[in-house]
């Protein structure tokens, strides 16, 4: 039996799979996927630029 971590996604906080694992935060494939699809006149755009710099801002100092 294969073991399956989950973790909360830092910009959804959502309970999801482990996909993407940076210093310690998780970033799920839907939001991994949307960020990545979004374009800087997105309205989502502002959104997950927000939520990227809450998840990383204590290591931005």
């Amino acid at each position: 039996m294969t073991e399956i971590d989950i973790m909360v996604c830092g910009i959804c906080r959502k309970i999801k799979r482990v996909n993407m694992v940076i210093l310690g935060r998780n970033i799920c494939s839907s939001c991994e996927k949307e960020i990545v699809n979004a374009q800087a006149g997105d309205e989502a755009y502002g959104m997950y630029m927000k939520s990227i710099r809450d998840l990383f801002g204590s290591y931005a100092r």
